[in-house]
């Protein structure tokens, strides 16, 4: 299997891990079991604005998809409605991060922060399930070697001085940072505070 492919499933099980993280702190202020932390809210959709749209969009766009249009131009709608879901999905976060402000100037605005969220949440899903599903075993089937040798260096390019490893640190930080933030069971908050 090609090495990209394995990175865009592990980026997908990272980004979903994230927006799981998301919808269990909202049922979680639902239920009466958690204030709101802003702060951690803030850094969970700073990482979805970061990664999801800065690094890993892009990467399938200008070289994974290119490559399949390129081998198989029947493939411009399909590729081209999966496009249309990364700029909606950038809207829908942008969206999302204003009632994330809403909210925290006035609780009265859980609601529409939620209402949000969850549609959001059940959209990327929707999205990463249709290129796990229907994208990735088109490539698969379609690439030749020479294809792959450029996707997969593209993706490796997360090891060059733009996108290497300050920047990839940078996320571990973002990521530490949210399980420190995060209540048992998604974080080590209440463990942390019992070890104080």
């Amino acid at each position: 299997m090609a090495t990209a492919v394995q990175t865009i499933r592990l980026e997908h099980f990272n980004i979903s891990s994230v927006l799981f993280s998301l919808r269990y702190l909202i049922e979680q202020i639902e239920q009466g079991r958690w204030e709101p932390d802003f702060t951690l809210f803030s850094v969970i959709l700073e990482y979805m604005e970061r990664f999801p749209e800065v690094l890993h969009h892009p990467k399938e766009e200008d070289y994974l998809f290119k490559a399949m249009q390129r081998r198989k131009p029947e493939l411009a709608d399909l590729l081209g409605l999966v496009h249309d879901e990364h700029v909606k999905g950038a809207r829908m976060l942008r969206d999302l991060r204003d009632a994330l402000g809403a909210y925290e100037a006035n609780p009265r605005g859980f609601e529409a922060f939620k209402e949000r969220a969850l549609a959001y949440i059940e959209f990327e899903r929707r999205h990463m399930a249709r290129e796990e599903r229907e994208l990735l075993p088109l490539a698969l089937e379609l690439l030749q070697d020479e294809d792959w040798q450029e996707i997969d260096a593209a993706f490796a390019a997360n090891d060059d001085p733009l996108f290497g490893a300050a920047r990839r640190k940078e996320f571990d930080r973002l990521t530490q940072h949210i399980l420190n933030l995060a209540p048992t069971p998604l974080g080590f908050r209440e463990r942390r505070a019992a070890a104080s």
